[in-house]
This record gives C-alpha cells, sequence and structure tokens, in this order.
C-alpha cells in the first residue's frame, strides 16, 4: 500500500512539487544575504529611549522603527510630505542606505507562494505542502521496509543506483522536509481560514489630551532594551485618543503619548506565537545555518524526483511486461507466480515460462497477488524475492490470505490439486535472508499441498544456482513431461573483458581436494576498481552462465586474485584448472559493498574455511595501518592444502594479522573451524564490544555451524547476529 501511495503521488505531482521546492531554495539564498548585511549592529546596552533620542536629532517625522529579523534597523519616516524607507545606525541616527526591492526575489516570491495564479495558486502551493507531507509520511515507512526495521534505518544502503541515492538523501532530508511540509500546510490553513489567524491585542487609548513629549523622553521608553523591539509604530500626529505600539519579542507595550505611562501590556497570544514560529521555521528569516539547510533540502527535491522517476521505470522495464503464449489461468497445466519488488525476479520466471511453453506446456504466468483457481494446474512454481525485514515484496502483500481462501474457504478447493516448488531470491548480506519465500512454504505444507521440488535459495541473482534448480526440474518431470530449452538466464551484465593468467600456486592434490590460487592481469596491469570481498564474474568458454569468486585482491595490487577449488563435474572450475600460464579468461567485477573490511581501526575477526580464505588474503595484506585483525581458518591437513602458509607467517611478523587460528579436519586431533571459534568465542564477543566486526566466508554449512556457536556469547553481551547484520557488524558471503 505504501509504495503504491508513495508513487502514484510522488509521480502526479512531481513537477509542480519541483517548482515550488526550487523556488524556495533560491529565495533562501534572499535569506541568506540579509544574514551577512553590512547593516547588522549589535545594540546590547542601549534602552529604546536612546534609539529613539538618536532618530529624532536627524530626522523630523518618524512614522515607524522595525528591526528585521537580521538585526538590522528600517526606519520609515516623511519628508516633504513623502515616505522613505531607509536602514539607520541606532547608535548615532545616521541613514545607512535606503531599501531596495529586487525585482528577481519578488517574482521568485509570487511563483513559491501562488504560481502567480492568486487564491487558486495559493490553494494549488497549498496542496503540494500536503502532497509532500504524504510523500516524508509514506516515504519513512518505505526506508523503515527496505532497510530492514527501525533499528536498521541508517544502515548502509544497497541496491541500484537510484535507489541508493533516493534513500540516502531521504533519510538525510527527512526532518527539513518535513518541517518545510508541515509549515507549508499550516500557513495555506491559515491562509483559507480553516486555522484561526495570528490574533493581535486590542489597542488601547490615551486618556487625556496634554502637552506632547518627545517620544525618547517618555519614562516607560528608558525601560525597554533595543535589542527586544521589534516594532516601533508612532502616533497618528493630531490625534491624540493614539498611543505609542512597542512590539517586542515576548508581546505588546502601549504607551501613552503625553505621560509616558504603560497603558497596557499584553503578551503576545498562543496563535501568535505559534504563528511567528510556524513563519520563522518555513522561512528561516534571521538564521544563517536554518536558510542553508533549508535551501539544500529544496534542492533534494528535484532528486528525489529524478531518482524515483528511475526507480519506477526500472521497475516497470524489469517487471513482466508484455508476455507472450501466456495463456489464461482457467486453461494453464503449470502456473508460474512471481514476487518481485525490484523487477529481476521477473526475467528468471519468463525463462522458465519460455522453456515451459517451448515444450508444449499450456502455462501461465502472473504475480503472486493474482492467484485465483487453477481448475486444471498440475504444478504451480513461486519465484519470489523477500523484501527488507522479512516482508512479502509489493505485488505479493496479499498472497497468503489468498492462497489460505483458495485452499480452505473456497467453493474451488477441492478442484486444486496441484503441487508446488519455491525458489527462493535473496541476498544472503540481509538478515531476513529468504524469509518471506519460507513463510510461503510453511503455510503451503500446513495447508497440505505436496511439494514437487525441494526449496532452492537464489543468492545474489545466481545464474548457477538457477541452472541448478533447472536441472532438477528436468530430472523430476522426466517421466510427465521432457523439458526442452536452457535454463541460461543471466540479469543484464557488464560486457567482459579479458585477463590473462600470470601466476598458478596449487595446493590439496595429496587430499584429494586440489585447489589452487591464480592471479590475473592484462597486458597493462590494469584490472579494473574493485577490493577483496568484491566479486570477479568468470563465463567459461561454451557456456553463457558466468560463476563468481570472491576476489583477494585490490585495484592498487595491478592484479586480479581468486582461490579455487576444482570440482568434480565443475565446468568452470574445471576450466580454470586446466589453464596455463599465458591463457586469458573472460570475466567482469560485481562490486560487493557488503562485504569490505571495515575502515575504523576497530577488531575484525575474519573467519572462513577452505577457498573462503581468499577475500582475507587481500585484506590482511592490504592491512598498512596495522589494525587488530583476528584469522580463523579451516583446512584438511597442513602438509597439502595449508593455503597462504608464507604469507600468513610473515604477516603475523609485521602485524598486519594479530592472530592466527586455524584448523585442520584430517589430521590426528582433527577439528574445524567452528570448534576452533567456540573455544574463543568470549574472545571474540569482547571484540565487538570494542566496536569490531565479524566477517565469515564459505560453504553454507560452515556459516551455519559459525553462527551456533556465536550467537550465545553475543546473547550474554546483550546482542545477537540478526541485530549485528542490520548493523553492518557481522558479515557473511556464503555459497
Amino acid at each position: 500500500m505504501w509504495r503504491s501511495i508513495h508513487s502514484i503521488i510522488g509521480l502526479s505531482f512531481a513537477l509542480l512539487l519541483m517548482v515550488v521546492a526550487l523556488s524556495g531554495s533560491i529565495l533562501s539564498t534572499e535569506t541568506m544575504l540579509k544574514a551577512n548585511s553590512p547593516f547588522i549592529q549589535q545594540v546590547d546596552g542601549l534602552t529604546l529611549a536612546d534609539g529613539l533620542k538618536n532618530l529624532t536629532a536627524v530626522y523630523i517625522e518618524v512614522e515607524k522603527l522595525a528591526q528585521e529579523p537580521n538585526g538590522s534597523f528600517l526606519l520609515t519616516h516623511r519628508a516633504e510630505n513623502r515616505a522613505y524607507k531607509i536602514y539607520v545606525n541606532m547608535h548615532d541616527g545616521k541613514r545607512l542606505d535606503k531599501k531596495r526591492v529586487s525585482e528577481f526575489y519578488a517574482w521568485m516570491r509570487g511563483l513559491h507562494r501562488s504560481l502567480f495564479l492568486e487564491r487558486l495558486g495559493r490553494a494549488i502551493v497549498g496542496i503540494s505542502a500536503l502532497v509532500m507531507s504524504l510523500l516524508c509520511i509514506s516515504g519513512t515507512f518505505l526506508v523503515i521496509r527496505r532497510q530492514g526495521g527501525v533499528t536498521a534505518f541508517f544502515s548502509k544502503v544497497r541496491g541500484h543506483w537510484s535507489e541508493k541515492l533516493h534513500t540516502i538523501f531521504s533519510r538525510l532530508a527527512l526532518v527539513p522536509l518535513i518541517l518545510l511540509a508541515v509549515t507549508g500546510v499550516y500557513m495555506a490553513l491559515v491562509t483559507f481560514h480553516f486555522i484561526p489567524a495570528a490574533k493581535g491585542p486590542k489597542y488601547p487609548e490615551s486618556i487625556k489630551e496634554l502637552t506632547p513629549v518627545a517620544a525618547y523622553e517618555l519614562k516607560a521608553m528608558a525601560q525597554i532594551k533595543l535589542s527586544e523591539v521589534l516594532e516601533v509604530s508612532y502616533p497618528i500626529p493630531g490625534d491624540w485618543f493614539d498611543v505609542y505600539s512597542v512590539k517586542t519579542k515576548t508581546g505588546y507595550v502601549f504607551i501613552d503619548q503625553f505621560t509616558g505611562e504603560i497603558v497596557s501590556q499584553p503578551s503576545h497570544s498562543l496563535s501568535q506565537k505559534i504563528f511567528d514560529w510556524i513563519m520563522f521555521l518555513h522561512t528561516a528569516e534571521g538564521s544563517l545555518s536554518l536558510s542553508i539547510i533549508l535551501g539544500i533540502t529544496g534542492l533534494s527535491v528535484p532528486l528525489f524526483g529524478i531518482t524515483g522517476i528511475v526507480v519506477w521505470a526500472r521497475r516497470q522495464r524489469t517487471g513482466a511486461g508484455r508476455i507472450k503464449h501466456n495463456v489464461a489461468a482457467h486453461q494453464a497445466e503449470m502456473v508460474i507466480l512471481v514476487g518481485s519488488e525490484g523487477g529481476s525476479t521477473w526475467g528468471f520466471a519468463k525463462n522458465l515460462h519460455v522453456n515451459l511453453t517451448k515444450s508444449g506446456i499450456k502455462t501461465h504466468i502472473n504475480s503472486m497477488n493474482k492467484l485465483r483457481k487453477y481448475d486444471h494446474a498440475k504444478h504451480i512454481f513461486i519465484f519470489t524475492a523477500t523484501y527488507g525485514d522479512g516482508a512479502a515484496p509489493q505485488n505479493a502483500n496479499r498472497f497468503l490470505q489468498r492462497v489460505t481462501h483458495l485452499l480452505t474457504r473456497s467453493k474451488h478447493k477441492e478442484l486444486q490439486h496441484w503441487s508446488y516448488s519455491v525458489l527462493a531470491f535473496g541476498d544472503k548480506a540481509f538478515p531476513k535472508y529468504c524469509a518471506f519465500a519460507k513463510q510461503v512454504d510453511g503455510l503451503l505444507a500446513r495447508l497440505e499441498r505436496p511439494k514437487l521440488i525441494e526449496n532452492i535459495e537464489v543468492n545474489k541473482k545466481s545464474s548457477q544456482t538457477f541452472a541448478h534448480w533447472g536441472t532438477l526440474l528436468v530430472a523430476k518431470l522426466a517421466g510427465e513431461y521432457e523439458i526442452k530449452g536452457a535454463f541460461d538466464f543471466s540479469p543484464p551484465r557488464p560486457k567482459t573483458r579479458q585477463l590473462i593468467l600470470r601466476r598458478k600456486i596449487d595446493y590439496g592434490v595429496a587430499v584429494n581436494a586440489a585447489t589452487s590460487v591464480f592471479r590475473f592481469s592484462n597486458h597493462k596491469h590494469k584490472i579494473g576498481n574493485h577490493k577483496s570481498g568484491d566479486l570477479v564474474a568468470i563465463v567459461p568458454p561454451n557456456d553463457s552462465v558466468a560463476r563468481l569468486y570472491s576476489i583477494g585482491s585490490n585495484s592498487s595490487d595491478r592484479y586480479l586474485e581468486i582461490c579455487v577449488k576444482k570440482l568434480e563435474g565443475g565446468l568452470c572450475s574445471g576450466f580454470l584448472h586446466d589453464l596455463q600460464i599465458g591463457d586469458s579468461i573472460d570475466m567482469y567485477l560485481i562490486e560487493n559493498s557488503d562485504f569490505h573490511l571495515p575502515k575504523n581501526g576497530k577488531p575484525v575477526t575474519l573467519i572462513g574455511a577452505g577457498t573462503g580464505i581468499a577475500p582475507f588474503i587481500g585484506m590482511i595484506k592490504n592491512n598498512h595501518k596495522k589494525a587488530p585483525i583476528s584469522l580463523y581458518w579451516g583446512g584438511r591437513d597442513p602438509n597439502s592444502d595449508f593455503l597462504y602458509e608464507d604469507e600468513i607467517k610473515q604477516w603475523l611478523n609485521d602485524g598486519r594479522l594479530r592472530e592466527f587460528c586455524p584448523a585442520f579436519s584430517r589430521v590426528k586431533d582433527k577439528q574445524y573451524v567452528q570448534d576452533v571459534v567456540a573455544k574463543r568465542a568470549a574472545n571474540i564477543a569482547n571484540d565487538l564490544n570494542l566496536g569490531g566486526a565479524v566477517m565469515v566466508c564459505g560453504g553454507a554449512a560452515m556459516a551455519e555451524a559459525v553462527r551456533h556457536v556465536l550467537n550465545p556469547s553475543f546473547k550474554n553481551n546483550g546482542t545477537e547476529i540478526d541485530l549485528l547484520k542490520s548493523r553492518h557488524l557481522y558479515m557473511e558471503d556464503i555459497y
């Protein structure tokens, strides 16, 4: 719901909001200029009587004196039946300059307040302020949902550049935007009398006519500090009923023009105080710092408009779109239901749809919220991502209720004979990885739906995992259908480049676990921007599905290094292990910013097994500032697959590595890395209390075992792994 509200009103009012916001930003520059006016003066120590005496010595007919929000004094006086407005020096009464009106700012003020449409325009601008308020509210809920909960509101932002910018700047501009929007709504409500206007005081009158006295000689004037005065209005000449009106920061002082006695001294009404505060917060008059903040905030609105449109367009482009040969739901033999927030899951689902259709199978594809009765369907394939803190994607947020109704209360429930399969898409960097998909699977299991294939989780849009799932599907349906086509969908990827193998070190042959460290570069030793922990996608010959490997080097090393274990039947790992020095590979780089070494110099615990050591090698090697790093690593036999043994000894000696805790599983006193971690869990928890972080790289089973042994110690210290993940203090890169 929130996304729909946000998108609809944002797109509908984008241009209007940009115009109002940009004009407001331009007007803030006038406030900034006024805050640096040369006419600003300090009047501490002067009374109102002192100031008026200085003015009386220079000007004969004074009408009004006003202190502007920036601290300058504007005098209105008459000479030869003409009124003049000038800035004056209150210390000697001398003229500083006449008041000048900028036509440009006047024009911009008319645009900002009413779009030059008078009352109608003021209504439109008021509506734009209300719209901005709704966008702020809906945007706040969306950021909370996207980031994974309130506690992760300010955590690192992931996703496409447009989503990153939209989220980051919305968090920064949220408070001032709400301030501008709410105050704008208030002023519009006052303009159209939905809220009473600021109520001024009742003016008293002089009791009787006496001999006039100069203003500065009136004793009440000497009791008022000039710095507290906002405005002084003189009595109308010849009107003995009239009084001096002095508006101060706290209220009004009405002074008899003959006796100098205070006739009345009312405080500002509550409505006046509220109105004055609203005006100050909206215009920032008199505050340089607030005017700068509000000016920058206004400039952020066009950025929101542009990035919001890009985000919306990407969703439209990567969403369902038009799908050929999509049969009606009631005719389908197989159904594909998609839950996708950003749209990328649709690409995988469409690939399955094409393959099933090529195989002569009547197939229907739609979003999960479009679930309906499928009286002839044999299988339903659910492709769903998880959004933020385990939430459903926008187009799947009603699926659980709909499927429950269909299978328990609908009159068609007896006709639903389909089995199901869930393909879960997610990113293991998020604490609630694939949580919604698991929720869907759990519900269907409780509703006693038969499962066609066990759940498969696709981490970071892995084409390799999708291809594996396709192999399982083909085998499962072999007795019933002959599935044609290849499960080879890959999200749009950068153009590949070639790198040349420069060095190769082999390990693990003696224990039947051949593992090699590969070092690549091109002819100019330029690999592309990367850090240890980023990923390289390698496309093997005769296959379009790229395989991802963690990088153990930085751009500054002028080479790219990976560590790869040879897998039986592994197309890409076999290709790499067969490479000879001078052979080349096709690759492209993928930023993995959620798995970079923290830069704060706090203790870091690195935990890995086997080739999971790869990204850590580059992190330690480039730890020139010697941050306290501890490495826990598990191998098989120190005599055959002790990866990077010599380098680790060197780094321990020169301080780049604080401690190294290995574990070997093919020796007499065998142990796994999680066993060593368990013995030192309290130390790791203490390092976290010092502001440290934990990074885990390797197989899913190892990562799960590590979580299992660490969580009790973390809970004893008042935290847990899911919370640490949301704060980017517990990072995983697992496969």
